[in-house]
């Protein structure tokens, strides 16, 4: 065990702390297609069009249900601006 190992956590839990005292809540970075969508302030019928024509990418995990990543939603987002 490193001199570091104590010090990291110490750091990790303190910005954990401030995170949840600051009241804004520690989101996901995969989303469900109803929070991905709520997330963008569509319906999820728009996001599943514009998933559909290729706009938005998804993951699916284990063949699973489609989620969308927080990160490529707000790439969209940052193209759709003039």
């Amino acid at each position: 065990m490193s001199a570091l190992d104590p010090l990291s956590k110490l750091i990790r839990d303190a910005v954990l702390t401030a995170l949840e005292e600051s009241g804004k809540p520690l989101r996901n970075r995969l989303l469900t297609l109803d929070k991905a969508a709520e997330y963008m302030g569509i319906s999820s019928d728009t996001l599943q069009r514009m998933h559909a024509a290729g706009r938005v990418r998804s993951v699916r995990i284990m063949d699973r249900r489609l989620l969308f990543d927080v990160n490529d939603l707000d790439a969209v987002i940052e193209n759709s601006k003039d």
